[in-house]
């Protein structure tokens, strides 16, 4: 059971938790109790599906959310909107031009648009909160000045890209991007040029992410249930150094490869019994464990061992056809998973990852929940979802019942305190303002593998 935080404060007044400890638990127990903004007004933030988000992770102040359109816009979170404590845009780059054909790859300059179709994923550089990237269905890779708030530098695919992930350490600035073919290109934001390409997989990759502990590891994931390790000092399929399978429970421990023909080894290596659409290292972790989200289930792997941890994740639904959000924070003793369903539900699972036993099951989106992004430093979790909405949760309305929040939700400027959002005046100079807008082009969801 959760550790009450008035059990906390006992502990810490019989002198069993230290200050620092006692913080960090008070801080960690916030995570357990979140519950929906009730002042937030019932009527979308977006013109369209909200895609992707992402919080810049040195002030952990500002969130950038991509839509089904293509359009990008900036949240400044420190600031609040009193009259209905919804999420106010600070800056908003709407969809390009829909008429941008696909090329050749290749990188250059970039337009002040941003993506002219769905915006498949955003990242920002960890140790720099004036860059992040995008990707979108129209072949591009977009580098942002968040400062300016227009992309600078595109990388130009020659398919849809459907996940584009920045190393956590800052030896390098290398980007990775997985697209329609079986294939990670690597872009190098300082050079401004593709490096190499990363082959191995035999379908669509969906998603990629870096390991933490090592600043030249990879990992992506596949439609066919793959997913592989890279070594990036390596080209094409030399660079793949091990393969995760559901079937290695710990009784061997898998080797990871140095030769230069790893792939004949690892062919036959399945994650997951159906397309994987999320992978996520826990900081906080170390890259000890990774996280895995595919169409059979929700899996926890031991990385010193390439090893299933058999961690059952009950009653997870991931039909999506499109790269999904895993999203982690700690707990007392432990690191709290969330997950969104996406079999026709409306729920954000949240487990506990080491038992799986689910800890809560929060709700409050009108259609199905399309991304994730957590807060550190006030424990929040943001959600989007494919009708538009944008919704904070955190412990600070605990105290109001579901009622309550449904009747404050229902009206369309509920509550008169002070609310959890961006104001249009926040930025202190370093965004620039614009409006929102941008037309609908679709529900990708529905046929993300279909022509554009």
């Amino acid at each position: 059971p959760a550790m009450a935080v008035a059990d906390l404060v006992d502990g810490r007044s019989l002198g069993i938790h230290k200050s620092l400890a006692f913080s960090r638990l008070v801080s960690t127990t916030r995570s357990q109790f979140l519950r929906i903004d009730p002042r937030e007004a019932a009527h979308p933030l977006h013109s369209s599906g909200i895609t992707a988000l992402a919080i810049d992770p040195v002030h952990d102040r500002y969130m950038v959310a991509a839509e089904l359109t293509g359009a990008v816009s900036l949240y400044d979170l420190s600031s609040r909107k009193a009259a209905t404590g919804e999420i106010a845009p600070v800056a908003t780059q709407a969809a390009g031009n829909s008429g941008r054909s696909r090329g050749a790859a290749a990188a250059g300059s970039a337009s002040d648009e941003a993506h002219s179709k769905f915006a498949s994923a955003v990242r920002w550089r960890a140790v720099d909160s004036g860059l992040f990237v995008t990707s979108g269905y129209d072949s591009r890779v977009l580098v942002w000045d968040a400062a300016a708030f227009k992309p600078v530098f595109e990388f130009s695919f020659d398919c849809k890209v459907h996940d584009v992930a920045m190393s956590p350490t800052s030896r390098h600035t290398l980007v990775a991007g997985a697209s329609d073919q079986p294939t990670v290109k690597l872009c190098d934001v300082g050079s401004g040029a593709f490096t190499h390409s990363l082959t191995g997989h035999k379908d669509t990759v969906l998603c990629v992410a870096w390991s933490p502990r090592s600043e030249f590891e990879l990992v992506s994931g596949c439609r066919d249930g793959s997913i592989y390790m890279w070594d990036v000092r390596r080209a094409g399929g030399a660079a793949c150094i091990g393969a995760l399978d559901e079937r290695n429970q710990g009784k061997t421990k898998a080797k990871r490869r140095n030769d230069a023909t790893p792939l004949s080894t690892v062919g036959t290596s399945i994650a997951h019994r159906g397309r994987v659409t999320a992978l996520h290292f826990p900081l906080h972790l170390g890259g000890r464990r990774l996280l895995s989200s595919g169409a059979d289930a929700l899996r926890m792997w031991d990385m010193d061992e390439m090893r299933n941890t058999l961690v059952n994740y009950a009653g997870v639904v991931n039909e999506s056809r499109v790269r999904t959000d895993i999203v982690t924070a700690p707990a007392p003793g432990g690191t709290l998973v969330y997950q969104a369903q996406s079999g026709g539900e409306e729920a954000i699972l949240a487990f506990d990852a080491d038992s799986g036993e689910l800890v809560d099951s929060l709700e409050g989106h009108y259609s199905p929940v399309t991304a994730l992004a957590f807060r550190p430093s006030a424990q929040e979790l943001y959600s989007g979802g494919r009708d538009g909405m944008l919704h904070l949760w955190s412990s600070s309305f605990l105290s109001s019942s579901g009622d309550d929040a449904a009747a404050a939700r229902g009206g369309a400027g509920g509550g008169d305190g002070e609310g959890a959002g961006a104001g249009a005046g926040a930025g202190g100079g370093d965004v620039a303002g614009a409006e929102l807008g941008g037309e609908s082009s679709g529900d990708e969801w529905s046929d993300p593998e279909g022509g554009s």
